[in-house]
């Protein structure tokens, strides 16, 4: 995870130099405007006040634009990978601390059912943890089924 990070702030760190000999030789600017165009690009502000007039510098900047944006994304992704993982441990030491539920909905199965049920859709999302009823044979009411899996 810390290789993640180093790699992508190394590769932004290089698109933003690249950028800024780039502006400066093709659109003719001085290096603190290049390296102010560069970082704002790079970071989705665009102010407007400096634009690319060339047909060469417009075309280096779509292409730095996709790099440096998606670099950018992924290296701050990359930074909440281990507070991830330490909601997930953390998440994890509270389910194991829940007390056992006897209730009729979860058929007298305890808390570790709805633990079970909970980590194993932790990842789908919440939608996926929606319970589906079915009509019990001989009754004529609706009684809750497994979480789906």
């Amino acid at each position: 995870m810390v290789r993640d990070t180093a790699y992508g702030f190394f590769i932004l760190v290089f698109l933003v130099l690249l950028a800024i000999v780039a502006y400066h030789f093709l659109e003719n600017w001085d290096w603190l405007d290049s390296a102010y165009f560069a970082v704002a690009t790079m970071t989705t502000v665009g102010y407007g006040d400096l634009t690319p007039k060339t047909d060469a510098g417009k075309i280096f900047t779509i292409f730095y634009i996709i790099f440096a944006v998606s670099t950018g994304f992924y290296t701050v992704m990359s930074l909440g990978k281990p507070r991830e993982s330490a909601f997930r441990a953390s998440f994890e030491r509270v389910m194991d601390t829940l007390p056992p539920l006897t209730t009729r909905n979860f058929k007298n199965r305890g808390g570790r059912f709805v633990q079970e049920k909970l980590t194993h859709h932790l990842d789908l999302g919440i939608a996926s943890i929606q319970p589906t009823f079915k009509k019990k044979k001989g009754e004529g009411r609706f009684v809750q089924e497994d979480f789906p899996r």
